[in-house]
C-alpha cells in the first residue's frame, strides 16, 4: 500500500499532476480547485514520506504546496463563479489546508467567514442554496460546521440545525469532520434579514479582468432581499458577475425567487444552460444580434426601506 502511494504521489495524478504544475508557473491571485486537490496530496503526502520515511523529495512537495495555497490566503472567492462550486469543491480545500498549515491565515485573518457569510446569503428560505454558475445538488455543510469549529459562531450552527430540520436524509452523515453539535448555541443570523450586499473579491476581480471603469465601491458579487428565514416569506437573489470558472452569461439576473416555500424562479443549470437566454435575465438584440455579455454589473444605488428593499444597477456594454 505505501509503496502504491508513492507511486501516486510521484506520478500525473499525485504531486505532479498537469494543473498542479501548470499553476504554479501561473501568477494567479486565486485559484482553482483542480489545482488544490493534488496540492494537498503533495502536502500530505509529503509530510508522511518525510516523517516516516525520510524522503528526500518529499520537502519539495510541501514547498510546492504552499506556493499553490499561499495566493489564495487573503481572497475569499476562488477562480470559480458558481456557487456550488465554491462552497463544496474549492474552499473546503483551502480551510483544510489552513487547518494543517499553522501559518497559513485563510481561517484567522477573517477570509474564511467572509466567504461562509455569503454563502448564507446564497441559502433561500428553504434552506436550498442558490445556484449560479454550474450547478449541481449541494449545500455547503461540511464548510458551515469547519467554520463553526473554528469560529464558534452560532449562526452557522443555526444554518446547519435548519438545514438539518429540512433535509435530513441528505447531507448529514458525509463529511462531518468537525461537528460540534452542542457546543455553540445557535443564533439566527438575523443580519442577513433585509437588503445584502455581498463585494466582489477583488483577487478574483482582477485575475478575470473585471471593468476598471466600475469603481471598487459599485462592484458586487450577489445581492440577497430577505423578508426573514420563514420558507413562507419573501427572497429573492441578484448576481453581479459574468466570469469565472464555471460561470455563466448570468451577470444582472435573478438567481432565485421564493414565496410561500415555493420555488419561483431558478437558475440552476450547467452546460445545457449557460448563455444569458438560459437565465431570468433581458437579453438585448439589434438588428437580430447579442453583443458580448459584459462581466460585471455596477450597483447604482441600494436601500433597505424595512418592509421593501430597492436596487438600482446597470451593466456596461463590453468592451
Amino acid at each position: 500500500l505505501t509503496r502504491y502511494l508513492l507511486e501516486v504521489l510521484r506520478g500525473p495524478e499525485g504531486a505532479y499532476q498537469r494543473t498542479f504544475r501548470d499553476a504554479l508557473e501561473e501568477e494567479a491571485s486565486v485559484r482553482h480547485n483542480h489545482a488544490m486537490l493534488p496540492a494537498l496530496d503533495a502536502y500530505f503526502g509529503g509530510h508522511y514520506f518525510r516523517k516516516y520515511y525520510g524522503l528526500s523529495e518529499a520537502e519539495s512537495w510541501i514547498r510546492d504546496a504552499g506556493r499553490l495555497f499561499e495566493s489564495q490566503e487573503a481572497a475569499f472567492k476562488t477562480e470559480c463563479d458558481a456557487t456550488a462550486y465554491e462552497s463544496t469543491a474549492s474552499l473546503p480545500l483551502a480551510v483544510l489546508y489552513a487547518l494543517s498549515e499553522p501559518d497559513y491565515a485563510f481561517l484567522s485573518n477573517g477570509t474564511t467567514a467572509r466567504a461562509v457569510d455569503r454563502f448564507i446569503g446564497c441559502t433561500d428560505n428553504r434552506f436550498e442554496l442558490s445556484g449560479n454558475g454550474d450547478v449541481y445538488p449541494a449545500f455547503p455543510t461540511s464548510l458551515l460546521l469547519m467554520a463553526n469549529w473554528y469560529y464558534r459562531d452560532g449562526r452557522y450552527q443555526w444554518v446547519v440545525d435548519k438545514r438539518r430540520e429540512t433535509h435530513r436524509e441528505r447531507d448529514f452523515g458525509k463529511s462531518l469532520r468537525y461537528h460540534i453539535d452542542g457546543a455553540v448555541e445557535p443564533i439566527e443570523p438575523v443580519d442577513m434579514i433585509g437588503t445584502r450586499c455581498f463585494p466582489v473579491d477583488p483577487e478574483f476581480y482582477r485575475h478575470w479582468g473585471g471593468p476598471e471603469e466600475i469603481p471598487d465601491e459599485r462592484r458586487f458579487d450577489k445581492i440577497s432581499f430577505r423578508a426573514d428565514f420563514d420558507p413562507d416569506a419573501q427572497y429573492l437573489l441578484l448576481d453581479g458577475l459574468q466570469m469565472g470558472s464555471h460561470g455563466h452569461d448570468d451577470v444582472n439576473a435573478i438567481i432565485r425567487f421564493t414565496d410561500h416555500d415555493r420555488v419561483f424562479l431558478v437558475d440552476d443549470s450547467y452546460s445545457e444552460g449557460p448563455n444569458l437566454k438560459d437565465h431570468n435575465a433581458v437579453t438585448v438584440f439589434r438588428d437580430g444580434l447579442r453583443g458580448e455579455v459584459p462581466k460585471a454589473a455596477e450597483l447604482l444605488d441600494l436601500a433597505d426601506l424595512g418592509r421593501i428593499g430597492i436596487r438600482s444597477q446597470r451593466v456596461l456594454r463590453a468592451k
